[in-house]
């Protein structure tokens, strides 16, 4: 029994085609564990900052935060040369928590702030912080070690909650996840019904069924009928047939209408469109110049004229 060539091709191709978006897939599903969403949409309530450094040390990063009052340090935050945020910081049993207040939210800093709620995310102190620790803890005759040793190992910071960023990276996850969910289920169903491939949809378009795809596979399976190979495209007596790792096109040579092409990158690549019985179209992309020499030289040979696309070179004299 000779080997069925195309629906071959179509599972060795669909195969590859699953490669990149299940690498993809491992990728969202590592970066959905690693994001908490949940928790961004819903942070965690607190009511106080007294136990702030264990809620930080079990993880949590986003909460809802109410403070009865707020002193202000007399620092702000900087960025660009634009006041973006001021310290503060509350007491809560002999234990000092800074916080970063939004200064959108408040345009004009008070000493003193009662009853102001946020949400916001708790960050480890890093070097910006301890710096203006430092230079508060001066203007409190203290040392930076003290006021150190009475802080909270992290503060909480208004300007980090920034949920716009993360519903953006949520929506373009779920699009993408139904879109490689579409791809890789398109696959599968091609590997295992490889007529539903879309190349046998086009051909079975031009012909009116898929009967001749045994014709096709004859014809490849009898080097006498194969009349030419040139990287990617093959020519048997009665098909043209092209192949990458990527797709497969099958066309008969007697179903085709017109040809066109048009080119891209300075002539280096080209583009080729087949116009073929019942108003079928073929697109092939990206051909090299030196392949697409052999193709010309070879249409010619058995009398199909290759036409550059009046569209395209229109297009071209409007830009020029």
């Amino acid at each position: 029994m000779k080997t069925n060539y195309i629906y071959s091709q179509i599972r060795k191709i669909s195969f590859v085609n699953l490669i990149v978006p299940l690498l993809v897939s491992v990728v969202l599903i590592i970066i959905f564990f690693r994001v908490p969403f949940r928790e961004i949409i819903a942070p965690n309530q607190l009511y106080t900052a007294e136990d702030i450094d264990s809620v930080y040390a079990s993880d949590v990063r986003y909460i809802n935060i109410s403070f009865d009052s707020l002193y202000y340090t007399g620092y702000d935050y900087i960025k660009n040369g634009h006041i973006i945020g001021y310290y503060y910081y509350c007491l809560n049993d002999n234990t000092c928590t800074f916080v970063l207040v939004n200064s959108e939210k408040i345009k004009t800093p008070k000493d003193v702030i009662k009853g102001y709620s946020m949400k916001a995310s708790l960050e480890k102190q890093n070097n910006l912080i301890k710096q203006m620790i430092s230079d508060f803890s001066k203007d409190l005759n203290w040392t930076a070690d003290g006021m150190l040793s009475v802080s909270s190992v992290c503060y909480i910071n208004e300007l980090g909650y920034k949920t716009y960023l993360f519903l953006f990276l949520g929506i373009f996850m779920l699009v993408l996840s139904i879109l490689l969910i579409r791809y890789i289920v398109s696959n599968i169903m091609y590997m295992i019904l490889p007529g539903l491939f879309p190349a046998c949809s086009k051909f079975k378009r031009i012909n009116g069924d898929l009967k001749s795809l045994m014709r096709v596979n004859a014809e490849l399976n009898n080097p006498d009928y194969i009349l030419c190979r040139m990287k990617n495209m093959i020519f048997t007596k009665h098909y043209f047939i092209f192949m990458n790792y990527a797709n497969l096109d099958i066309i008969p040579l007697d179903k085709i209408d017109e040809i066109h092409y048009y080119t891209l990158f300075h002539k280096y690549i080209y583009s080729i469109h087949f116009h073929c019985a019942n108003k079928t179209k073929i697109h092939l992309p990206y051909i090299r110049r030196k392949n697409f020499n052999d193709f010309l030289e070879y249409m010619d040979s058995i009398g199909l004229t290759v036409s550059k696309s009046s569209a395209h070179s229109k297009k071209s004299n409007n830009t020029a």
